[in-house]
């Protein structure tokens, strides 16, 4: 599939459920952890967690390649803070591994949905900002992540799917979402760069550049 096609149309299908008294086939808003069948999002720890989940793969060894990654963490801290004191809208069910490698498309239209391991649940806003953090990328074909300018159309075209745009609270989130999420993608890159550098050479995939351009780091 073609970059362009993940955009409007993925979008659409990224909030799967509301969450709340209304729906009794989902239950209450689940909390963190596995009690409810549904948990939050693991890039997204809480204030009183370490700053990094347990790694996605046993290659990358956050503890082992701190040293020269402290610009990372201060802004991944900094997201985490925001994500954990602007207020949130109800949570919702998402996909948060939302690129086009998990996607099956029929023509220009999304036909089938992989990787279910991993919905989360959050507040609209923060599935919104992962998504649009990954939404282009797809390793196997060598798609990148999105650059800035891609990333701010995928949320303009959600908005529009929506109906409404974000509250100023809520854009918030979403950048936050947005910048976690690749501040972990680039903890992970710099973890290969310093233990696998043969195979960082290979697969740089981009999250370093993306986060110095959000940020201006």
């Amino acid at each position: 599939c073609r970059r362009d096609h993940g955009v409007s149309e993925a979008g659409q299908w990224i909030g799967a459920a509301h969450v709340g008294e209304d729906d009794a086939s989902l239950g209450p808003p689940p909390r963190r952890g596995v009690e409810d069948g549904v948990g939050s999002p693991a890039v997204i720890t809480a204030p009183d967690e370490p700053l990094w989940p347990e790694p996605h793969d046993v290659r990358f060894d956050f503890d082992a390649t701190s040293e020269g990654a402290e610009w990372i963490d201060a802004v991944a801290q900094e997201a985490r803070t925001t994500l954990h004191t602007v207020d949130a809208e109800d949570r919702v069910v998402g996909h948060f591994d939302w690129r086009t490698e998990n996607l099956g498309f029929a023509g220009h239209e999304v036909s089938a949905i992989y990787d279910w391991d991993s919905v989360a649940s959050a507040d609209e806003a923060v599935v919104v900002g992962s998504a649009a953090a990954q939404f282009s990328a797809n390793w196997r074909l060598g798609h990148p992540v999105p650059s800035p300018e891609e990333i701010r159309r995928f949320v303009d075209d959600y908005q529009r799917a929506r109906g409404r745009g974000f509250t100023e609270d809520e854009a918030r989130r979403v950048d936050a979402a947005t910048t976690a999420l690749v501040a972990y993608g680039a903890r992970c890159q710099h973890s290969d760069r310093r233990l696998q550098p043969d195979l960082a050479a290979v697969h740089d995939h981009g999250w370093i550049d993306l986060l110095r351009a959000l940020t201006g780091t």
